[in-house]
């Protein structure tokens, strides 16, 4: 004869009697659809979070192609600013050598007035 473990479980509408089979197949079934939930959960996070990923890393190639035309722009900008330095230098001394001959013709522009005044002066005598 075959021996079974009982359960019983006795309440204020009365007594159940559950086989040690029973209840592990009980358990078995709890298992079961746990895992099941467990599994489409799981699942579905991990869409979701390659969903994501894959957003971020549209998000990381974007900012990375600002990034470089930004740093593009940049360069170009120094370029631009290397360039007007150096035309400021030829510039300012352009400025420069136009001020001394300013200076050389405010010179002989004197010592011509000069001239044509003693000139004046001579022929105004005779």
């Amino acid at each position: 004869m075959r021996q079974k473990i009982i359960i019983t479980l006795t309440t204020v509408r009365g007594s159940r009697q559950f086989t040690l089979s029973q209840v592990a197949g009980y358990l078995v079934g709890v298992f079961l659809v746990l895992s099941a939930i467990s599994f489409f959960v799981s699942n579905l996070l991990l869409v979701k979070t390659h969903d994501h990923l894959l957003g971020l890393e549209q998000e990381k190639e974007q900012l990375e192609e600002q990034f470089s035309e930004a740093l593009g722009t940049q360069q170009l900008y120094l370029e631009n600013l290397a360039e007007l330095g150096t035309r400021f230098s030829e510039v300012f001394y352009e400025r420069s050598q136009l001020e001394e001959a300013n200076i050389r013709l405010d010179a002989d522009l004197s010592e011509i007035e000069s001239f044509f005044r003693r000139f004046n002066r001579l022929t105004s005598r005779y």
